[in-house]
């Protein structure tokens, strides 16, 4: 069971400075260059607390020289592999102290997918099988998986869009210091005898749809409960809050909230936050704007 960490009001008045408020576009809720998102980091390791900011944008460059970057990813065993191919997505990301000083930067090409609405399909579909998935978990030994049987192509996209999240924040030299005390790593004994697998595992607990505010408007939000395991070990616990896609919170796949915690350790905690989206300038222009930072 996920304790999320109790967040005060000014736990993140470092963000002002960065950016603050929303614009909520539904109606061309895909990513455009210029896009940008805040996210506040907190973690809670032995007591104490450390508190970062991430800004993502979308950078204006749409490809690299000599045409767009593409990705394939495989899912599925032998007898029923599943390709997936698109293109991948230039960002821009600094990361920032609590203060709001800058201390890292960096440039990624996460694919497309990831900046879309796979997630909120997927929390969807998780939703809708939510009290299969109870049945099936209670039946389940300690050393099974909750079987899902077949993915349906929206939610095995989601999957790979948590995986390319993870990845994301883990190229950052600042997040995988902060973040690392909140996993537990396997035994080294079966990392090199056992099985070295790294599997998202969908687990009960899962809620919504229900509405929540992101500054003057509100969008529908789903919660999921996740697993990362290294073959039979859990490495983390965490829960996911996501959004439907509207416009500039497509850059985090929707993803409003992320509480993980230490699957032996549930003192060790953080918490992923988003704090602000916005259009680009010439783009918000022309589109109805919120000013007012921060979610409820």
């Amino acid at each position: 069971m996920i304790r999320p960490i109790t967040v005060s009001t000014n736990e993140f008045t470092g963000s002002s400075g960065l950016l603050s408020g929303f614009d909520i576009d539904r109606a061309h809720a895909s990513l455009m260059p210029g896009d940008s998102a805040l996210v506040g980091v907190l973690a809670e390791i032995d007591g104490r607390r450390s508190v970062h900011y991430m800004l993502v944008a979308r950078h204006e460059v749409d490809s690299a020289p000599g045409g767009a970057q593409t990705w394939r990813r495989t899912l599925g065993g032998p007898s029923l592999p599943a390709s997936y191919i698109g293109e991948r997505v230039p960002l821009l990301i600094d990361v920032y102290d609590e203060q709001g000083r800058r201390i890292e930067r960096s440039e990624q090409s996460p694919p497309d997918l990831l900046l879309g609405d796979p997630l909120f399909r997927l929390a969807a579909w998780v939703t809708a099988l939510g009290p299969e998935i109870a049945t099936r978990a209670a039946e389940a030994n300690e050393h099974d998986e909750i079987p899902l049987l077949q993915l349906p192509d929206d939610a095995a996209l989601g999957i790979i869009a948590v995986e390319q999240f993870a990845q994301v924040i883990g190229d950052l030299t600042t997040m995988r210091r902060t973040l690392m005390p909140v996993i537990s790593r396997p035994p080294l004994l079966s990392l090199l005898l056992g099985d070295r697998t790294v599997r998202i595992v969908i687990t009960p607990g899962g809620f919504g749809p229900e509405r929540r505010r992101f500054g003057e408007d509100e969008l529908i939000v789903y919660g999921v409960p996740i697993e990362v395991r290294v073959g039979e070990h859990v490495a983390l616990q965490a829960r996911l809050l996501i959004a439907e896609p509207a416009g500039p919170n497509t850059l985090l796949g929707g993803i409003t909230e992320l509480h993980a915690q230490h699957p032996h350790r549930p003192e060790q905690r953080a918490l992923i936050r988003l704090l602000a989206a916005r259009r680009a300038p010439a783009v918000a222009s022309d589109a109805p704007r919120t000013r007012d930072g921060g979610t409820q």
